[in-house]
């Protein structure tokens, strides 16, 4: 019975230490994709990697902010028309239609600003800061801080998003 007991705390305790942390796989996957897709692959040298968090999906790639935005650029539109007509006719017989187009800019922006605020996206991936040094096109060695981000499940690098040169 005992020895039984201890051979299952082992098989427990190598499962649980074999299978690897979401933080883990991340950094495994963006070091697999800095050595895939630099130019100088052999002058990659890794040197700190910050914690994973959640990629939401931005209110600006939303159905509702593309719709606003395009409304916007129909009042706009109208707006310059109107404008364009009243400096060739020399009178101002459309400052009220003017004025309405403004109020409905405005409230179209007060929307956008709150749906903005109250706005919780679907989690899309993950985002890992990589801080690195690598060649750069000149071949001297620079040193690097990308955002990557990586798809939902942790399979792959979706793309490295922010790219700074650090010195």
């Amino acid at each position: 019975m005992l020895k039984n007991i201890k051979f299952l705390t082992l098989a427990i305790f190598l499962f649980s230490s074999c299978a690897k942390t979401a933080n883990q796989k991340a950094m495994e996957l963006v070091e697999t994709y800095c050595k895939g897709n630099f130019f100088y692959p052999d002058t990659y040298r890794s040197w700190n990697f910050e914690n994973l968090e959640a990629y939401y999906q931005p209110y600006e790639h939303t159905a509702q902010y593309h719709r606003f935005t395009v409304e916007k650029k129909r009042l706009e539109h109208k707006k310059d028309s109107l404008m364009n007509l009243m400096a060739i006719i020399r009178k101002p017989i459309y400052n009220h239609q003017i004025d309405l187009i403004d109020y409905a800019e405005g409230r179209i922006n007060t929307i956008m600003s709150i749906s903005k605020r109250n706005f919780t996206g679907n989690q899309e991936g993950w985002t890992m800061v990589h801080s690195y040094y690598k060649a750069n096109d000149f071949g001297a060695v620079v040193e690097y801080r990308t955002v990557f981000v990586l798809d939902k499940n942790l399979t792959r690098v979706v793309e490295p998003e922010q790219v700074s040169i650090l010195r």
